[in-house]
């Protein structure tokens, strides 16, 4: 479960700080949509990645999987957060989710060490 949390934290925070920084953007031509889609893809993939690769004790390579699949939807749901942090209190509120998710990834990470 650790994999999953950590993972999860991981895309969403990689998705708010991109919204973030794209706060400011004009919303016009091809540069913006693909910064945007770029960043969404790649917060969702390090979500899967990063619970794959903690995952590596479970010997089933489904169970696996499907870690990396739960991470990367908890990453999806950060990612729905974030129009309710945006709508909340703007580039503060993008940057106060992806505190957060630095924070669970922190505080899962040591009760992981213990």
């Amino acid at each position: 479960m650790g994999a999953v949390a950590i993972g999860a934290a991981t895309g969403g925070a990689i998705i708010c700080l991109v919204l973030f920084a794209l706060h400011e953007s004009p919303r016009t031509g091809t540069m913006f949509f693909n910064a945007l889609f770029a960043g969404g893809a790649g917060g969702l993939l390090a979500a899967a990645g990063v619970a794959w690769m903690l995952a590596r004790l479970v010997a089933n390579p489904f169970r696996r999987a499907m870690t990396a699949m739960v991470a990367l939807a908890g990453a999806a749901f950060v990612g729905a957060l974030t129009v309710v942090a945006d709508a909340a209190a703007g580039r503060i509120g993008l940057l106060g989710l992806a505190g957060v998710c630095v924070a669970v990834m922190a505080w899962v990470g040591r009760l992981l060490t213990k």
